[in-house]
C-alpha cells in the first residue's frame, strides 16, 4: 500500500508508527521533520521528494538503496548521478539527494530524498530542476521500488559491487575523518570504507563523518 501526502513531519517516522507491511510506502512533496543520519536534521523543502518504503533488513542497505536510487533517476534521463559513501546522491559534484535507512525489529524503513524543484539553501546542493530534468515523481517512487526489489530479491555481492563502486566518488580520494586522513582505496564486504593512512589499512563504518574528499591528483575539494 502506498500513501501520498503533501506534507508531513516525516515519511520514515510515519511509516514506523504505522506497524507496516513489507513494501508499504509514503510519498511527501514537504516535510516539517525530516531526519538525517544520526539524528540531524534533514532540511526538507517543499518542491522535494520525499519517499520511505518498508523493506526487509540487509547488512549493505544503505549501499543498496543508494545505487537503486542512482538506476531509477537515470531510468529516466541522460545523467550520470554519482554516490557518495556511505548515503549521498551526487549530481555534477553536488548533492541531489540522500538515503536514511533505519532499522526496527524485523523490518527496514528506506527513506530516500531528492531536490526536485529547489534546493536547500547551501551551494554544495543541486537540484532536478537546475539541469532542466522532470520526472513524474510518481513513476519514479515505482522505479525505485522496483529496482530495490530486485536488488534485495536477488542479491549477487559480485554484480552488485561492480556497479556500486563505478559510482562511488570516494574511491581513489584523500578523506578526513577526526583527526585523520587516508585514501579510499576500496569497499569491503561488509560495506565500509578501506582506507590507507600512513601506510595502514583501515575501515571506516558509516558512523563517522567523512569530510572533505580530495582528488590526490589535484586537491580538488568535493562537495560534503
Amino acid at each position: 500500500m502506498r500513501q501520498v501526502f503533501q506534507e508531513i513531519p516525516s515519511t520514515n517516522e510515519r511509516l514506523r508508527l504505522q506497524n507496516p507491511n513489507l513494501w508499504d510506502s509514503i510519498i511527501a512533496f514537504e516535510q516539517h521533520q525530516g531526519r538525517g543520519r544520526r539524528g540531524n536534521t534533514w532540511v526538507s523543502p517543499k518542491g522535494g521528494f520525499y519517499f520511505s518504503i518498508c523493506s526487509p533488513q540487509h547488512k549493505l542497505l544503505p549501499l543498496i538503496a543508494g545505487l537503486s536510487s542512482k538506476l531509477s533517476l537515470e531510468f529516466f534521463h541522460q545523467f550520470n548521478v554519482s554516490l557518495k559513501w556511505p548515503n549521498d546522491l551526487i549530481l555534477d559534484g553536488k548533492k541531489l539527494g540522500g538515503i536514511l535507512c533505519e532499522s526496527h525489529n524485523d523490518f527496514a524503513i528506506v527513506g530516500v530524498g531528492i531536490n526536485i524543484e529547489k534546493t536547500p539553501d547551501v551551494s554544495s546542493s543541486i537540484s532536478l530542476n537546475d539541469v532542466d530534468a522532470s520526472i513524474n515523481l510518481l513513476d519514479l517512487a515505482d522505479k525505485f521500488e522496483n529496482i530495490l526489489q530486485r536488488e534485495l530479491m536477488n542479491f549477487d555481492s559480485n554484480d552488485f559491487f561492480i556497479s556500486y563502486r563505478k559510482a562511488e566518488i570516494l574511491l581513489g580520494m584523500n578523506v578526513r575523518w577526526n583527526n585523520s586522513e587516508g585514501l579510499v582505496i576500496d569497499i569491503t564486504e561488509n560495506g565500509e570504507l578501506m582506507v590507507e593512512e600512513n601506510n595502514n589499512i583501515i575501515t571506516l563504518n558509516h558512523i563517522l563523518d567523512i569530510l572533505s574528499p580530495r582528488s590526490p591528483a589535484t586537491n580538488e575539494e568535493f562537495s560534503k
